[in-house]
């Protein structure tokens, strides 16, 4: 006979998301029944407008009302849904409490996502928030919640040409129009390029930009590499929180154009290494490159 449990599931994600989604839906009932008179006035009077009711069928509000608090319920069902398959074996996950006000407001947002797309974004919010809490703030919570399908599926396209938590601005690989809609969308922002250069390490004279799960350690003369940064549009606090949700392969366009800028300033070793931890703005990787992309001793 077979297990009645996967193992490839993390049971400590799953028992924290199940116990977020029976106060939630608590919550979200409590609300709905405190605003109950006040929404069924509004029904009342819309109805009327719109002679969907004759005078004393007060009953078909109610059915609307319920309508309404059913199709809330099932956006939150939904989400919870696509979470649990965020949570395997493998990943590590925290055993700190996700805040109530947090989660609070998480499902009153989510109760109104009815796109499918929109949905898994949100489920990877709430995945990621049980797995490290304090990942997303509730002010990312709030801006997100404000974007459309269209602006998501920007940030999702130009995400491959994010450096060290910045999107690349070279050689035009955003275009203009999505550059307006991330703006607007208020994950980038609003000023002029700006310029970063490698994180120095000083002891071994070595230099490195983070791409997703990659690093690009340069090695070679500080005063002649530094004299030339990556031009980057800066996230914002809620772009910098949502990209970390993005699995996507970094763009092999964004690794060329280091390669060929610091080869080019004197760099003497430029490698391609997997990243093993994140910690903030900082990160580890393997020393050992998986690709060497130019060595000057060669």
């Amino acid at each position: 006979m077979g297990s009645l449990v996967d193992v490839s599931i993390n049971t400590n994600g799953i028992a924290k998301l199940g116990e977020l989604i029976c106060n939630a839906t608590g919550i979200t009932a409590a609300g709905i029944k405190k605003n109950a008179d006040v929404e069924c006035y509004k029904r009342l009077l819309m109805a009327k407008a719109e002679n969907i009711i004759s005078q004393g069928n007060d009953n078909a509000i109610d059915r609307f009302i319920y309508a309404q608090a059913h199709k809330k319920l099932d956006n939150i069902l939904q989400v919870s849904q696509k979470v649990f398959n965020e949570f395997t074996e493998q990943k590590e996950v925290s055993s700190e409490k996700v805040d109530q006000d947090w989660a609070t407001r998480f499902f009153n947002i989510v109760e109104d996502i009815s796109d499918e797309e929109m949905q898994n974004l949100w489920a990877k919010i709430l995945a990621g928030e049980i797995k490290q809490p304090k990942s997303f703030s509730l002010r990312t919570l709030e801006v997100l919640r404000n974007i459309s399908k269209e602006e998501a599926e920007a940030f999702i396209r130009n995400a491959p040409y994010c450096i060290d938590d910045c999107l690349c601005a070279e050689d035009r690989m955003i275009t203009i129009t999505d550059y307006l809609l991330l703006i607007d969308a208020g994950l980038i922002a609003p000023h002029e390029e700006l310029a970063i250069n490698p994180e120095t390490n000083k002891e071994e004279k070595s230099y490195s930009f983070r791409l997703g799960d990659k690093a690009i350690k340069i090695e070679g003369n500080k005063n002649t590499i530094m004299q030339r940064g990556i031009k980057i549009y800066s996230l914002t606090k809620a772009g910098n929180e949502l990209i970390k949700l993005s699995n996507i392969e970094p763009s092999q366009k964004c690794i060329d154009i280091i390669v060929n800028i610091y080869q080019s300033n004197g760099a003497t070793r430029i490698t391609e290494h997997k990243i093993t931890a994140i910690k903030g703005n900082d990160f580890d990787f393997d020393d050992k490159p998986i690709k060497v992309h130019f060595d000057s001793s060669l």
